[in-house]
């Protein structure tokens, strides 16, 4: 949902000095979820979004239904505007060689992994020696200091 469809599900905001839009952060089909920030000059405008806004079931693009959840905090503190920086990665998984390959092996598989690729056990010893040789390169790197 961008800001323009959810001032537009919503129709007008009561009178408010603030507003503050996060489109969601979708990862592959996954559902993400937008946050909207609204500071309300009338404390009753916040009791009447609130009832209007809680629970209402909403239809996506398609077709999936989601419950809108609204929470009322209380801060007279305006934030500032932050810039929102969006990794440039953000919501390219489903065109990298690896996410490609899982889909593969998933597919494969019936949608159930049979074994790991590693035994559990060999990735436990690798794990336990790779924290050991850090534990020593740290103490070594604390003495030299």
């Amino acid at each position: 949902m961008t800001e323009e469809e959810f001032l537009q599900y919503f129709g007008d905001l009561p009178p408010h000095n603030y507003f503050f839009y996060k489109p969601p952060f979708q990862l592959g089909m996954m559902p993400g979820s937008c946050t909207a920030v609204i500071n309300f000059l009338d404390k009753n405008d916040v009791a009447d979004w609130f009832e209007r806004l809680h629970g209402v079931m909403l239809t996506d693009a398609r077709g999936e239904e989601f419950v809108i959840e609204g929470d009322i905090m209380v801060n007279q503190q305006l934030p500032k505007i932050p810039v929102v920086e969006r990794d440039e990665l953000e919501g390219t998984i489903e065109e990298t060689d690896e996410y490609q390959e899982f889909l593969d092996l998933w597919e494969d598989t019936d949608g159930v992994f049979k074994e790991p690729p590693v035994p559990f056990e060999v990735l436990q010893e690798t794990m336990l020696r790779e924290i050991d040789e850090k534990k020593a390169k740290d103490s070594k790197q604390e003495i030299k200091d």
